[in-house]
């Protein structure tokens, strides 16, 4: 065999190994500019020096963080329940209205929890921005999950949440 190559093909290969690298290079760099929005939940916090909030309640604390690079205006924040239809959406979403995080900010939503109930009966907590995406953060097995999808699909109702009137 003779593994000799002459000028034509060696130019070839040059050309298909730096286009090759290139390419990779040019898909990382679009990804590294691509949204990283992540989502924390952090339980058993009470608020001192407030003058709205309860020093002697528990809060949990929703936080939502850029990790990205492009800024994102986050106008809502809120949970879904996993056993009945609904969710809630956090009034200080609402109040403080709209928030830009730009590469590294964060912002918290405060949840009462007494008014939270049982973590177990919450499916996600998500994150709403202004251009219409939604960013989820996942509480419930993907089982468990699949399993209420399952009953929406097939039409299956589910209960629906008794409103008090206290």
């Amino acid at each position: 065999m003779n593994w000799t190559l002459n000028i034509t093909e060696t130019v070839a290969l040059w050309g298909g190994l730096t286009g090759s690298l290139s390419l990779i290079i040019s898909y990382f760099a679009y990804k590294r500019d691509d949204l990283d929005i992540r989502l924390e939940l952090r339980k058993g916090w009470k608020i001192h020096n407030s003058p709205v909030d309860d020093p002697n309640k528990l809060y949990s604390s929703l936080s939502v963080y850029n990790r990205g690079r492009r800024p994102v205006i986050i106008t809502q924040a809120g949970y879904s329940y996993l056993k009945i239809n609904g969710g809630a959406i956090l009034s200080d979403s609402m109040i403080y209205g709209k928030s830009e995080l730009k590469e590294g900010a964060g912002v918290d939503f405060l949840i009462d929890e007494e008014q939270l109930g049982k973590i177990s009966e919450i499916s996600y907590f998500a994150a709403y921005d202004a251009a219409g995406r939604t960013y989820k953060m996942y509480i419930a097995p993907f089982y468990s999950r699949f399993f209420y999808w399952l009953l929406d699909f097939t039409r299956i109702k589910r209960k629906q949440k008794a409103v008090s009137s206290k």
